[in-house]
């Protein structure tokens, strides 16, 4: 008796079957180093891809995230991926712990890590334009919402302790830098180095 009879045997319905073969498959080809797509799962089920996405959307409501090309790409649009990797190393979790908890390599993470922390840094500073952000940091205007969505409200409330709020406004000159422009120029100082250095220091972890 096939796997498919025994499952059906056993009580499984079809749709319940395509959902097991999902998860099995992009976990294999994750695997062997390779990514599917949606697309590639509906040609491989035999359905199209909206029922694909729903069968994807309702796996990954209990919290599990599977490997496709689009989360581990950051091609769908969905932060299920970046908050779950915000929150564990937010709550202390090494990068190793990370990558394999959510199916992500150890450069990924350190990227989004990174990624979030320069958003933190520019907003405690002051600088909240999301025009400002993703010039600095390289990043689109939706992934740096992405990442100021993550933020704690206790960071958005206080943009800087050591900036008055009475004169933020005076800091600024035309072209959007700072008196000091200590947040400008470290970011631009991580873009210069960002290719030669993607590893995030655990021992100075922003919090």
């Amino acid at each position: 008796m096939s796997r498919c009879l025994r499952l059906f045997a056993h009580g499984f319905d079809s749709k319940s079957l395509r959902k097991k073969k999902l998860r099995r498959w992009v976990d294999q080809a994750f695997d062997q180093g390779a990514l599917l797509t949606q697309l590639d799962l509906a040609a491989l089920l035999g359905v199209c891809d909206t029922v694909v996405s729903t069968y994807v959307n309702e796996i990954q409501k209990d919290g599990t995230l599977l490997p496709t090309r689009g989360n581990i790409h950051d091609l769908s649009g969905a932060i299920t991926h970046k908050r779950e990797i915000i929150t564990l190393y937010l709550e202390g979790m090494l990068t190793p712990e990370i990558a394999l908890k959510t199916n992500h390599s150890k450069e990924a993470v350190d990227r989004y890590i990174t990624d979030y922390c320069r958003v933190k840094m520019l907003w405690q500073h002051g600088i909240t334009s999301l025009d400002q952000i993703s010039q600095l940091t390289r990043r689109t205007k939706r992934v740096i919402q992405q990442y100021v969505d993550l933020l704690p409200d206790k960071v958005k409330k206080n943009r800087s302790k050591n900036i008055d709020s009475n004169t933020k406004s005076s800091n600024f000159n035309s072209s959007g830098q700072t008196e000091t422009g200590s947040a400008e120029v470290q970011l631009v100082r991580d873009n210069r180095t960002e290719g030669n250095d993607r590893e995030v220091n655990q021992s100075s972890r922003c919090s």
